[in-house]
């Protein structure tokens, strides 16, 4: 899942109504499986937009879901996929993690895995035929069994030996030397 760096995505009229209904599909289903996930859908736009590649959350402007249309209806074929990522990107803007990065500073990149791996694995404890993860999600058990998305992160930073570009290395992410 795709996270917003820098400004907004910009919002598309671009979409289809079977994408709409997907969405509206998805927040339902969500609703009446998990009814705590209902306070949080009901204090969250959603948008979508062709600026990212999958999906993100912010709460700047308030509490938004950005969705790359292509995304939720060619890579998300599954109902159970799409409310994995739903509530994931939920997860992000309740969990205050935005906010979180900016006040401690963290990089936002690293600080992005770190709450993926923890949002995924509380996630899969769910263990329901209703939501599932997708293939590409991010996944580690041992890093699952962290107390908070802070100490994964500092794991990560000491696995790099506190060295930020070693550990946007260590995960996939192109480094400028």
């Amino acid at each position: 899942m795709s996270h917003q760096i820098g400004g907004l995505p910009t919002p598309t009229d671009d979409y289809t109504n079977q994408q709409e209904q997907i969405l509206v599909r998805t927040k339902v289903n969500l609703s009446t499986t998990y009814p705590f996930i209902s306070y949080m859908l009901m204090n969250t736009k959603m948008h979508f937009t062709w600026d990212i590649p999958t999906a993100c959350a912010t709460t700047q402007g308030g509490n938004k879901i950005y969705w790359n249309p292509e995304f939720l209806t060619e890579k998300l074929t599954e109902s159970s996929h799409r409310a994995f990522v739903m509530a994931h990107e939920l997860m992000h803007i309740f969990l205050e993690h935005m906010d979180r990065a900016h006040r401690k500073n963290y990089n936002p990149i690293i600080w992005n895995y770190a709450t993926d791996y923890w949002i995924n694995y509380a996630l899969c404890q769910l263990q329901s035929n209703k939501i599932a993860m997708p293939e590409f999600g991010l996944y580690d058990e041992e890093l699952g069994q962290f107390d908070s998305a802070d100490e994964i992160y500092y794991n990560l930073l000491d696995d790099a030996k506190n060295s930020i570009s070693q550990a946007l290395k260590n995960l996939g992410e192109p480094v400028e030397d």
